[in-house]
């Protein structure tokens, strides 16, 4: 009874509260099984009837302002690394740098074209990152949760999608930052089961007493993850220094022997 096509642009009424209401989600779950619901640009209905959820794309203002405050720290980098390694060193660092990005945007783009969450016939996926796809089966989730996680440091807290088993445990979440509202809420309201809607901030670790599983172990031990990350950074520093002093790419500073 989902075997819609089209694309159409659809808006959610929402409540006073600038929040949807229950009588919005009840709608939405209404027209996902008359099968009036039809594709926005960042939620699309397949023929075969399954939805996938895609991030908008990345749009950014003000590009060149940005980049005329960092081209002169760039240029003050790429001549120390000239002067210290030579041309050779240079390229190495290019090259690894360029490889970075590239694998970035790899990443990114293939969020956009895989999506950040699909729903079938039988099961739910999110994929991560990385690209390793998370999957549920779509008869163990018993509710959605739309949270916004507050972390300390951080200006404004993460909109997150919780998906939650009968036993409250967190069996899937998806960041939902960079997605629609209206698009989201209307993948929640798909599964047809309960939708809590939590507009206000919420701790970390409150939301984990709440629903188990839904912190990654990054967000609730922020301390160990930043030792981690820096462990990595130094590893990945001496390895290219290391690397570059055996192909003799940096000379040592002790003179030629007499």
């Amino acid at each position: 009874d989902r075997d819609v096509t089209g694309v159409q642009t659809c808006a959610l009424p929402i409540s006073q509260s600038g929040e949807p209401g229950e009588a919005e989600i009840s709608e939405l779950q209404q027209r996902w099984r008359g099968g009036q619901y039809r594709s926005t640009q960042c939620l699309t209905v397949q023929p075969d009837g399954t939805l996938v959820l895609r991030p908008q794309r990345i749009r950014v203002r003000g590009w060149h302002r940005g980049t005329v405050g960092v081209l002169p720290f760039a240029l003050i980098a790429i001549a120390r690394t000239f002067l210290t390694t030579g041309w050779i060193g240079l390229l190495v660092v290019a090259a690894s740098v360029a490889v970075i990005l590239l694998a970035l945007l790899g990443l990114y783009e293939m969020r956009i074209r895989h999506g950040a969450a699909m729903l079938t016939a039988t099961k739910v996926i999110i994929p991560t990152w990385y690209g390793r796809r998370r999957s549920v089966p779509r008869g163990a989730v018993s509710r959605v949760a739309l949270v916004q996680q507050q972390v300390p440091r951080q200006a404004s807290p993460s909109s997150q999608l919780l998906l939650v088993g009968g036993d409250g445990t967190c069996l899937l979440r998806l960041a939902t930052a960079s997605i629609p509202r209206e698009d989201v809420l209307a993948f929640a309201a798909a599964l047809l089961v309960p939708v809590d809607v939590r507009p206000e901030p919420v701790e970390p670790q409150q939301l984990k007493r709440e629903y188990p599983g839904s912190v990654p172990w990054v967000v609730s031990n922020p301390a160990a993850a930043g030792l981690v990350i820096a462990l990595v950074i130094v590893i990945i520093v001496v390895g290219v220094v290391v690397g570059l002093a055996a192909t003799g790419v940096i000379q040592g500073s002790s003179g030629q022997p007499g």
